[in-house]
């Protein structure tokens, strides 16, 4: 009788609330072709004030640049220009240019789609030019635009770092798409979950890919292989690669048609003008010291480790901000053990404090040894990093995972978990036919829960007892449903949100864990308890049910709670309690946000990488702390 009760009620709820066709509940959406060109114009203002402000981060654009060159690569992997770019470019192409005029002197000159590959050695500088090549694509297609049509403009240039690419499991314009959502989490706003991949499919998009080199041996080659098939459609690609990888990838797998530069070491005189660059006083004569020296040992170590971006770069931050004499840069025995010593140093003037230095450096080379020589650091990562390198953690993952998939069975839907990518919490007024879709899913899991609640219970406490639980049950899983469709379409992005940052999208996913973790947990245990409550005290009087249901609610509502809270900041937080409990003391977004204040770090959309290859390579290298035991720890 409970269920023919509540199939009664549902006929006239789904009446009630079963969409209508009227004219003034019609929501209103943008055109697909708008949408689309409001989320191209949305991506390329975004990029544009994104990447400015990290290149001044990284000091790449304040002080002045260094000036370096490139020039068409050797013929083991470049085709002569006048077979990319035609007889007329082939002058211009042949002599040595700046990489800060690329877009001018070659991305501008070759036949659309157009592919370019920029090679260099480690800290050579490909990554720098093809950041300034980005800028000055995104400032000029910007100035163009001033009251222009979206769709006359040219392709937004967007970043992609290789390493974390598989193309074995994913093709590039799907990876593309699943970064870009990462890191512009308004883009699907103008145009719908799909706007990323429409963008791409539909070539409104240049791929700008950073790290060739950095991806495994045996992937090199089907990523080339993968980005020309790509390319060969609609999608403009610029590539950067260490020369000996992408030669060793591109002997089975071509890019073809592409114009392979590489990227030439700073002219001797222009690395000495760039070290004296408004320096003045004693601090000028020391570096006059060391500049003298170079002009006269064009040859030896100090000229030859100076000429590399990465190291003149550095020695000129390094000895302009610290009380230390330049002259320290001679007497090196070669380039690498000078190369060392600003690597080392630069951490000395980032953490002066010698404790805090040695704390930092201890986790640093830890992540950096289990990046597995993967550059992007993903925040939301670290849980599997710690659980990969000790059996204690990785159990209590697994045991965790455990329950929420318990609850899951409990609940009947989906819940937090494991794993997962981290989400904001972003507040809006529901549309009339979302309203609908939720109600109308809510009704379902209610007759769903009510039914067979009813008919549970029916036999031992009759018709009354069905419906009384149909009712608690049924109001209840439609109310809890009703509120977890809410919480996820708050889940979606808005056209207002902004670019992503580590730090922000780590906030976010916290206060998105809290939310959810306390509004699901309330509902299932205020159930619980009233179920709980309601068949106990059928059964066996008021204050037994009293007793069993608030019992219930707590034991429920706090598991709920957790495990729909659940979620990789929430996670992170978890395993650092766990491990502070075995005397391993750590905090990683402060120890990551300080590194990224202090430019030993930088970041890329919402991931952390650290801000040379090179030092990577150097902590990796370091004996790092072992989380197996006790003592160490980081602020």
């Amino acid at each position: 009788m409970g269920g023919i009760a509540g199939l009664a009620a549902f006929a006239v709820s789904a009446l009630a609330v079963w969409p209508r066709k009227s004219a003034a509940e019609v929501v209103e959406l943008p055109a697909a072709a708008e949408g689309l060109l409001a989320a191209e114009g949305y991506l390329a203002r975004e990029t544009l004030a994104y990447w400015r402000e990290q290149a001044k981060r990284r000091r790449i654009t304040t002080p002045a640049p260094a000036r370096v060159s490139w020039q068409w690569a050797g013929p083991d992997v470049a085709a002569p220009p006048s077979e990319v770019a035609g007889d007329e470019s082939v002058v211009a192409l042949l002599s040595d240019r700046v990489v800060s005029q690329l877009r001018r002197d070659l991305y501008e000159v070759l036949p659309v789609p157009g592919r370019i590959v920029i090679l260099g050695g480690p800290g050579a500088g490909k990554t720098t030019a093809m950041l300034l090549l980005l800028i000055d694509v995104l400032a000029a297609r910007a100035d163009a635009g001033q009251g222009a049509d979206e769709a006359l403009l040219g392709p937004v240039p967007a970043w992609l770092t290789l390493g974390g690419w598989d193309p074995d499991a994913a093709g590039l314009l799907d990876y593309a798409a699943s970064v870009l959502n990462r890191d512009y989490p308004g883009l699907a706003a103008h145009a719908g979950p799909g706007t990323a991949s429409e963008l791409l499919r539909s070539g409104r998009i240049a791929l700008f890919l950073d790290g060739l080199d950095e991806m495994p041996d045996g992937v090199r080659g089907p990523a080339l292989e993968a980005i020309d098939r790509t390319a060969s459609r609609v999608v403009r690609v610029v590539v950067t690669s260490r020369p000996d990888e992408y030669q060793t990838g591109s002997e089975l797998h071509r890019l073809w048609d592409a114009a392979v530069i590489e990227v030439q070491p700073v002219d001797l005189e222009h690395a000495c003008e760039f070290l004296l660059f408004q320096q003045t006083g004693a601090r000028r004569a020391e570096w006059e010291t060391v500049t003298d020296h170079m002009r006269s040992h064009p040859d030896g170590v100090t000229s030859r480790t100076l000429r590399n971006p990465l190291a003149l770069g550095l020695a000129r931050d390094i000895y302009t901000h610290t009380d230390a004499t330049p002259q320290a840069l001679l007497g090196y025995p070669n380039s690498d053990a000078l190369l060392k010593h600003l690597l080392i140093r630069s951490l000395a003037v980032a953490y002066p404090d010698p404790d805090e230095r040695a704390q930092a450096v201890r986790w640093l080379s830890w992540i950096a040894k289990n990046l597995g020589g993967h550059r992007d650091i993903h925040w939301w990562e670290i849980c599997e990093l710690i659980a990969n390198a000790d059996p204690n953690s990785q159990t209590l993952r697994n045991a965790i995972g455990r329950v929420a998939r318990l609850t899951a069975l409990f609940v009947g839907g989906p819940v937090g978990g494991i794993g997962k990518n981290p989400a904001a919490l972003i507040l809006r007024r529901p549309t009339r036919q979302e309203i609908r879709n939720m109600m109308v899913t809510g009704v379902w899991y209610g007759l769903g829960a009510g039914l067979g609640g009813g008919l549970i219970v029916n036999r031992g406490l009759g018709l009354g007892g069905g419906v009384a639980i149909w009712l608690v049950v049924g109001i209840g899983i439609w109310l809890s449903s009703s509120l977890y469709d809410l919480l996820s379409l708050w889940s979606q992005p808005l056209p207002a949100a902004r670019t992503a940052a580590p730090g922000d999208v780590f906030t976010e996913d916290r206060e998105r864990a809290i939310v959810f973790g306390i509004a699901l947990g309330g509902i299932f245990g205020i159930l619980s308890g009233l179920v709980a409550g309601v068949v106990v005290g059928l059964l066996s009087g008021f204050a037994f049910g009293l007793v069993f249901g608030s019992i219930a609610a707590l034991v429920v509502g706090s598991v709920a709670g957790f495990v729909f809270g659940l979620g990789p900041a929430v996670e992170l937080a978890w395993m650092e309690r766990f491990l502070a409990l075995r005397g391993v003391t750590v905090r990683f977004m402060p120890l990551l946000q300080t590194a990224l204040e202090k430019q030993v770090l930088r970041q890329a959309g919402a991931v952390y990488q650290f801000r040379h290859a090179a030092l990577q390579d150097l902590l990796a290298a370091t004996e790092p702390v072992q989380i197996k035991g006790t003592g160490a720890s980081s602020g």
